[in-house]
């Protein structure tokens, strides 16, 4: 059997991502994982903007989200602040 192989990186959408592709290989979830996949698909439910998409795509696409979103948060760290120099 395949093991979803879980990022640790705190992305909850990227982790479901992963084991949504182990469970398409034939992996046995466990419990936690199986938890960890149902609070993910949480915003896919609840926003009209995922009404159409299916769950391995609005997952990837809140993964990215939330990827792009570290990426500016540190971009934006890094920056001197204005007289702090």
């Amino acid at each position: 059997m395949e093991k979803a192989k879980l990022t640790r990186d705190g992305n909850i959408f990227r982790q479901a991502v992963e084991l949504l592709k182990a469970k398409d290989k034939g992996a046995q979830l466990t419990e936690e994982e199986r938890k960890l996949l149902g609070a993910a698909t949480i915003p896919l439910v609840i926003l009209p903007r995922f009404n159409d998409t299916p769950t391995s795509e609005g997952l990837e696409q809140l993964a990215k989200i939330i990827e792009e979103e570290r990426k500016d948060a540190n971009n934006h760290s890094r920056r001197p602040r204005p007289g702090l120099s």
